[in-house]
């Protein structure tokens, strides 16, 4: 296991290029894509040195990789799932994005992310290849992209987490209230449902929540539509042509006055 924090605030987007805000002196470093691939990097030459001192052969179809990660790192495993895949050549992974859905919000959010920022981040060199448009900022864009790629082995999948009231996404992605980014949330979720390779674990919290993989506790108990998280992801890994989404109505629309889902859940 590699756990890769990081201090670049460029959601692991950045292809190595100092920003300087004007009349702070602060400079921030743009490097996120760069650090991610080469923490990726650094993995498999650690793997292949183990392996070649007991040794055994180090192939790259033989890995299982589960490609995850949380917030801001949610958002690094989505826009950068291509490359353990076509350039390490980990043929077996399955990317994990925790509480980045990525939905499209009011004013300066996350649809001109790229555009404006690539310039001064760098970005495009290190996007995936088969979407590198602005719009491919945007979950809704973004994982049916990657549901063409997906599906050459089982394993070739995205298992989307998120709770569905979310005030850090919400705020950091300038939704207008906490309300408006879970409707958004559920509708997006409808759009998108039985998308091949794309699946979903969302469970209808009644108290705002960010984040499930970082935090042991919700991990282990945390629930949709009766599955918990743990033991959804755990049996996604282990039969994935068996994987379903785990996504409840809930009772967000009689507390929280949010729009009920317009597909089917589990209740």
């Amino acid at each position: 296991m590699i756990f890769l924090p990081y201090c670049t605030q460029d959601i692991f987007t950045g292809g190595g290029e100092a920003e300087f805000f004007a009349g702070t002196g602060v400079t921030v470093e743009r490097y996120g894509a760069r650090n991610a691939r080469e923490a990726l990097r650094y993995t498999r030459d650690a793997i292949w040195d183990a392996l070649r001192a007991e040794g055994q052969a180090y192939r790259a179809d033989q890995m299982k990789v589960l490609f995850a990660g949380s917030s801001a790192g949610g958002y690094g495993a989505q826009y950068n799932a291509h490359y353990p895949l076509d350039d390490l050549r980990w043929v077996n992974t399955t990317i994990a994005p925790d509480a980045s859905l990525a939905l499209a919000g009011g004013g300066q959010s996350l649809p001109g992310l790229v555009t404006l920022k690539e310039p001064v981040w760098n970005t495009r060199p290190f996007l995936p290849p088969y979407c590198f448009s602005a719009d491919c900022i945007l979950g809704e864009v973004i994982f049916p992209a990657h549901s063409e790629r997906l599906g050459a082995t089982p394993l070739q999948q995205v298992l989307n987490i998120s709770p569905q009231w979310d005030s850090t996404q919400s705020g950091t992605t300038y939704f207008t209230s906490d309300l408006v980014w879970t409707n958004a949330a559920r509708q997006t979720y409808c759009d998108l449902q039985g998308t091949p390779n794309v699946h979903y674990f969302m469970p209808a919290n009644l108290a705002p929540q960010h984040t499930y993989l970082e935090v042991e506790s919700l991990f282990q108990t945390q629930t949709a539509g009766g599955v918990t998280l743990k033991d959804w992801l755990a049996d996604a890994m282990a039969n994935p042509a068996a994987v379903v989404d785990a996504v409840e109505e809930g009772n967000l629309v009689a507390q929280e006055g949010a729009n009920p889902f317009t597909c089917s859940v589990a209740p």
